[in-house]
């Protein structure tokens, strides 16, 4: 009985060690992630930059035509 529990406690742990071995190997998408939320925000800050211009471009023109 004892050597039951222990082979079977043995095969628990070395499931374990072998996830956490291979989430530490795999950091990547984690990264991944960082990365594409940081673009987002690039994009977004790139997008309320064009939106500004192109709103002070119109008012430059209307007031050209004036």
């Amino acid at each position: 009985m004892i050597e039951t529990i222990s082979k079977i406690l043995a095969t628990v742990g070395a499931a374990l060690t072998t996830t956490i071995l291979a989430m530490n190997f795999f950091p990547d998408k984690a990264r991944k992630i960082a990365d594409t939320e940081k673009v987002k925000a690039e994009t977004e800050k790139i997008k309320e930059e064009t939106r500004r211009l192109k709103l002070e471009n119109d008012k430059l023109e209307r007031d050209n035509q004036a």
